[in-house]
């Protein structure tokens, strides 16, 4: 297990395995891992030898998450990616690369690596608090992907059967009205979530708030 972290450290850290990674963008997955340029990346091509011997969905799954991840985040820079590790190894007393391979190994949807890569950005930029990063990896792993593009519909009064259930068991609303028709919206955490990790556009965040304020203001007024 060491090595296989010690090769996910370096494919994410090394420079010519970004200058590779940009290389093969345009190459499908599934061509990519039977050919010889999966060697180049280190982890990848551990998983794929795994993979081969075991012949196992799940070491074809993990390997794809793992590629997805890097080739997202391969537009980093050395010096972002590494301030990124120290906040995490701060906040979670644990090596930084054996958290992040366990949640891409847990994530459950391939999908999903596009909203934690999102979600890495955005604490580089300084956008989140490690300690929000956190927070959000685990609404991420709470949140069935079929139920992902109902979380917008939650910026206003909202109950959708089945989903309110999921997104609040998530972490990610709060009952804004009580009673016989409750209605949920989201909270603060809810809201990071859609903004930095689903990255739905501010315009569309800012309008929905400026919405709901104008009439509130109007019913005050009233």
């Amino acid at each position: 297990m060491n090595d296989l972290i010690q090769s996910f450290e370096y494919s994410f850290n090394a420079e010519p395995v970004n200058e590779l990674l940009n290389d093969i963008s345009d190459t499908a997955f599934d061509a990519l891992i039977d050919s010889d340029a999966i060697n180049g990346i280190p982890v990848l091509g551990f998983l794929n030898s795994v993979r081969k011997i075991n012949n196992s969905i799940q070491d074809y799954m993990l390997a794809k998450k793992m590629y997805k991840f890097l080739y997202n985040t391969s537009n980093l820079s050395i010096a972002e990616k590494a301030g990124f590790v120290v906040d995490l190894e701060e906040v979670s007393h644990e090596r930084a690369f054996e958290t992040l391979f366990s949640l891409i190994d847990r994530i459950d949807n391939v999908n999903k690596i596009g909203i934690l890569t999102n979600l890495i950005r955005s604490r580089v930029l300084g956008h989140i608090s490690i300690e929000d990063f956190v927070r959000l990896t685990i609404v991420l792993e709470r949140i069935p992907y079929p139920d992902l593009k109902y979380i917008k519909n939650y910026l206003e009064n909202c109950d959708e059967p089945g989903v309110t259930e999921m997104l609040n068991a998530a972490g990610i609303l709060y009952a804004s009205v009580v009673g016989n028709d409750s209605q949920y919206k989201l909270n603060s955490i809810g809201e990071k979530f859609l903004k930095y990790g689903l990255a739905i556009l501010s315009s569309l965040f800012i309008l929905v708030k400026f919405i709901i304020s104008d009439s509130n203001e109007e019913s005050e007024l009233k």
